[in-house]
């Protein structure tokens, strides 16, 4: 069965041992701040990027004013 950007993780089957695994392999492959909580918030594909590109662009934008 195919599982698309929209599916939530925790319908698919995930729970909280593989949830510490997703995050570790999202930051080491992306570079990028991630905790359990923004699983919880947001546990689709879809909603989970939305939320890691919002954060990486507030980054980006304190990173120039210092």
């Amino acid at each position: 069965e195919k599982v698309g950007v929209l599916d939530d993780f925790f319908e698919l089957g995930g729970h909280s041992l593989l949830l510490i695994r997703v995050v570790a392999t999202i930051r080491k492959q992306m570079n990028v701040e991630i905790n359990v909580i923004d699983i919880y918030k947001n546990p689709s594909i879809d909603r989970l990027m939305k939320v890691l590109y919002e954060n990486e662009a507030v980054k980006a934008s304190e990173q120039e004013i210092s």
